[in-house]
């Protein structure tokens, strides 16, 4: 034992002697304490602190990184050698510039070459980066003592260095980690040539404990599974997939839902899982694609392609395979894992966090329909930030008055004079325009809005049905939409009441027209608000018959004014069968004591036929599109009108 320690001493010792005459010796790039013992170099002033551009790596008491890499390069192309000097954690470029210490500075900023007190014209760049989003360029810059012809030897033989070279350098950093250079198992093959074997074997012992310890602090690299973590994705993203490579990258992003799993099977099956799909993905991850986890749970690959077909097809053979190695492991693993891919392609301004933003929404999506594979696209996640933020504006929108009033008028079938109209609500968005109701009223349904956002379009058709009060149109009638949502609320008929005592017109000529729904309300509910608005004197009607069944529930359950014929009705109907059932239906809906409005009448020959089915009303673009209200005037000077009031059924009692 006392002869080990012996030999670990002398290792030591010959180590630190050796060190310190060949001044760090790496090939023609060097690291020495002061600018003495070499006359023939070019003395550097290294940036400690640029990872992975250049940093001085204190354990093997070096420089590393793309320029000493580089600086190798130039060396074997000029002959001319180089020294880093005054090399530690801190950086000193500025001193050792000013103070004319050294003949070039590496690893500098623009900010830098100002600080070094260098000129632009001694300076050229050497790449650049895109870090945390923003963009940075490193640049070499030479002092006033430099050789000016060493200098421009130099910069000439790094302009040879392509951009593919440097990316290529700097992902085998990247893949590498800080981690032992080639420089020091030189020096340590040195050692063993002039000591014992045995030393060299507890060197090695040392080196290799001392290399696990910094793996352990890589950044890059996630430790559960060798892969590259959220950093290593971001990372490759700004700096490797430029613009000019978008069209030939792709990404896919592949999650299970962890937390379902460890409830259901516990942690150690979990962490089983994630394990099996890091190796799977590892070993599809082809040359100059790129695997990562980014979170938990959750894998995103970075992979190339050539035309979208193709892209396509090995992403669904991606999730596949993945499936089937998961399900020889165990049966209850099949449909785990979903997979979101989308196309850099159709990305053009995404930056790397947008990107997998993106793919994750796309992962959503599948997950959201049980599909193991979804195809995202521009478009969708456009419509889906579309909707966040129209969800976030509808809070206050009804409040700042963005809801406006259009009108589409209504004539009646025998002579085609103008009777009445649907009054249409438009949102007029602060960010996106004029928009029509299929782009919000589910948003305000979604967001609790809908039932004030329809009292509100109500008390505008009650203020202007009290204006209408006088010729020339105070004899047309006025159709004022409300969702089965709202129409389902306890209390609905009572605010209803409240809203219209404060004007003045004919009850009659108000119809409520209750609207389908992609949720049911509560029925009785609707039953009794239909029965009690009835009893104010309003009329009701009830939409899009044909569309769905609670158009004939209302029809079966209550008394109503007014049927509307969903369009589908007309546009389809082209057989006699067809021609007969709907004929029945507008005889059955007479019988029952309520007129009929037709939908989506565009043409003259509609327009007949539904005439000659004795349909009361017609309503479409064959009379008019919806108006905004500055064009009501006109439109209804232009046309002749009629009255259609009473519409209430003389059939009751």
């Amino acid at each position: 034992m006392r002869s080990l320690k012996k030999i670990h001493t002398i290792l030591i010792v010959t180590a630190s002697l050796w060190l310190a005459f060949t001044g760090f010796v790496y090939g023609d790039v060097t690291t020495a304490e002061s600018q003495t013992g070499r006359a023939d170099t070019v003395y550097v002033a290294g940036n400690p602190d640029a990872y992975p551009i250049e940093y001085y790596d204190s354990e093997a008491g070096e420089y590393k990184g793309l320029i000493p890499k580089l600086l190798e390069e130039i060396s074997d192309e000029t002959g001319i050698s180089f020294t880093y000097v005054s090399a530690g954690k801190d950086n000193v470029q500025s001193d050792l510039a000013r103070n004319k210490q050294v003949d070039m500075v590496t690893a500098i900023t623009s900010k830098g070459i100002k600080a070094c007190r260098l000129t632009d014209d001694l300076s050229t760049r050497v790449i650049t980066t895109k870090e945390k989003g923003h963009t940075k360029t490193y640049y070499i810059g030479f002092t006033d003592i430099a050789d000016k012809k060493e200098a421009a030897s130099i910069k000439a033989a790094l302009s040879k260095i392509t951009e593919e070279e440097k990316t290529g350098i700097l992902l085998s950093i990247a893949n590498e980690g800080r981690g032992f250079s080639s420089r020091t198992l030189y020096v340590y093959a040195t050692l063993a040539f002039a000591v014992a074997a045995v030393a060299v074997a507890v060197l090695a012992l040392f080196i290799s404990k001392k290399r696990r310890k910094r793996e352990e602090r890589i950044e890059l690299v996630d430790p559960e599974t060798g892969l590259g973590n959220a950093r290593y994705y971001q990372y490759i993203f700004d700096n490797f997939i430029g613009d000019g490579r978008r069209n030939i990258y792709n990404g896919a992003y592949f999650s299970f839902d962890g937390e379902r799993v460890e409830n259901l099977w516990g942690e150690h099956i979990r962490k089983g899982i994630q394990g099996i799909a890091a190796e799977y993905l590892n070993s599809i991850t082809e040359k100059d694609e790129y695997i990562s986890r980014v979170d938990k749970d959750s894998f995103v690959l970075l992979f190339t392609g050539g035309n979208h077909e193709e892209s396509y097809n090995r992403a669904r053979k991606m999730i596949t395979g993945l499936t089937e190695k998961l399900t020889s492991s165990n049966a209850q693993w099949r449909n785990l894992f979903h997979e979101g891919v989308c196309y850099l392609s159709q990305y053009p301004d995404s930056g790397s966090e947008s990107f997998l933003y993106n793919m994750r929404q796309a992962y959503l999506h599948a997950e959201d329909k049980e599909l193991s594979f979804y195809l995202g696209s521009g478009k969708q996640t456009r419509d889906k930030r579309k909707r966040e933020k129209l969800c976030r504006q509808l809070n206050d929108s009804i409040e700042k008055g963005e809801f406006e009033l259009y009108m589409q008028f209504i004539a009646e079938s025998s002579g085609g004079n103008i009777c009445g109209a649907e009054v249409l609500s438009r949102w007029q968005n602060r960010e996106y325009g004029l928009l029509k109701p299929n782009e919000y009223i589910e948003l305000l349904r979604e967001t609790g809005n809908i039932l004030e956002h329809d009292f509100y379009i109500f008390e505008q058709v009650c203020r202007l049905l009290e204006k209408w009060n006088e010729p020339p149109y105070e004899h047309l009638f006025l159709t004022c939409n409300s969702t089965r949502t709202s129409a389902s609320k306890e209390g609905f008929a009572d605010r209803i009441r409240e809203i219209a005592e404060r004007y003045t017109f004919d009850r009659g000529r108000l119809i409520l027209e209750v609207t389908e729904d992609s949720v049911a309300g509560d029925e009785e509910c609707i039953n009794e608000n239909i029965k009690e608005i009835r009893n104010l004197g309003f009329n009701v009607a009830i939409d899009d018959m044909g569309a769905g069944f609670s158009a004939l529930a209302d029809l079966y359950d209550n008394e109503i004014e007014i049927v509307k014929l969903e369009r589908e009705l007309l546009v389809t109907c082209k057989k006699a069968r067809q021609k007969q059932m709907l004929r029945d239906l507008i005889l059955m809906i007479h019988d029952l004591g309520a007129r009929v409005i037709c939908e989506g009448v565009e043409t003259k020959k509609q327009m007949d036929f539904m005439a000659s089915l004795d349909c009361d009303f017609l309503q479409g673009y064959y009379f008019s599109r919806p108006l905004p209200s500055d064009q009501w005037d006109n439109f209804l000077a232009s046309k002749p009108t009629v009255s259609a009031l009473p519409l209430r059924s003389l059939k009751e009692s």
